[in-house]
């Protein structure tokens, strides 16, 4: 099994069979056991939650490019998680992606894919 870190988003299959589950992770033991907390949004914006547990061997990291906004006028480049929508880094504009590039955002949990 993939180690997975603690409340990052990954997607799996329950252990009582049924579709593919997206949410946050939570090891249940060391054998990979775990559950996955997925977030339901009700009609009138209320949000609740359900626990999923999943086969270990079907964890997977869901991931997404991390988005880049600039504009002319300004002098930074935003890089912002396609999950929470909120800023992970910013650089000037000229300036190579450094050393702070994340797998994983660290306020959500999303898995995050850098552009070279």
């Amino acid at each position: 099994m993939k180690y997975i870190p603690e409340r990052y988003m990954v997607s799996a299959v329950p252990v009582n069979g049924g579709e593919r589950v997206t949410g946050h992770y939570l090891p249940i033991d060391y054998t990979g056991t775990g559950k996955i907390q997925h977030n339901i949004i009700a009609p009138n914006g209320n949000i609740s939650f359900a626990w999923h547990e999943v086969n270990p061997d079907t964890i997977e990291p869901v991931r997404a490019k991390v988005i880049v906004e600039t504009e002319d006028d300004r002098e930074y480049i935003d890089y912002i998680c396609p999950n929470c929508k909120s800023i992970i880094d910013q650089r000037r504009k000229g300036q190579r992606i450094g050393f702070y590039t994340p797998h994983f955002h660290a306020d959500c949990g999303m898995a995050l894919e850098w552009e070279d």
